[in-house]
């Protein structure tokens, strides 16, 4: 979990407040990205297809576990570092490539842009309602170029 911990760290150094609904959708497209690029995710977590997009069940725990050690604070639905936020990332040089990459092309969007963008992927498409979307299905696509 502690890579998860670090990826959304990085996301709220990067973006500052964030929806939570938001900050899931870049976890996935983080993990997507991730996927393509060295053949794995970064985070642990497992998706699976929502009325909102990708969703893992597991994101609320690790929430509330860096509330509980003040990494990040909430208020509403609103995400953002907490007093104890500091210190080093510890992700790889390939991983922050990635992250970069997709909080430039949509951490400026809004969440509906996102989501918009999510279901444009032709992986998500093949997905029904509540299916995990699996690395698996992504590894046979890794290196597809990213069409978005």
């Amino acid at each position: 979990m502690r890579k998860t911990y670090e990826v959304i760290r990085a996301i709220l150094r990067k973006t500052g407040p964030i929806l939570k609904t938001k900050l899931l959708k870049l976890l996935f497209l983080v993990d997507y990205y991730a996927i393509k690029k060295i053949g794995k995710q970064i985070t642990d977590l497992d998706y699976k297809k929502y009325f909102y997009g990708p969703y893992d069940k597991n994101f609320e725990l690790v929430l509330n576990k860096m509330y509980v050690e003040g990494l990040i604070h909430t208020e509403e639905h609103i995400i953002e570092p907490g007093p104890f936020e500091t210190g080093k990332i510890n992700l790889s040089n390939e991983e922050k490539e990635i992250l970069d990459e997709v909080l430039q092309k949509y951490g400026e969007m809004t969440l509906n842009e996102v989501l918009e963008e999510i279901y444009k992927l032709d992986e998500i498409k093949k997905y029904s309602l509540h299916s995990r979307i699996g690395s698996e299905k992504f590894e046979k696509n890794r290196n597809r170029p990213l069409v978005m």
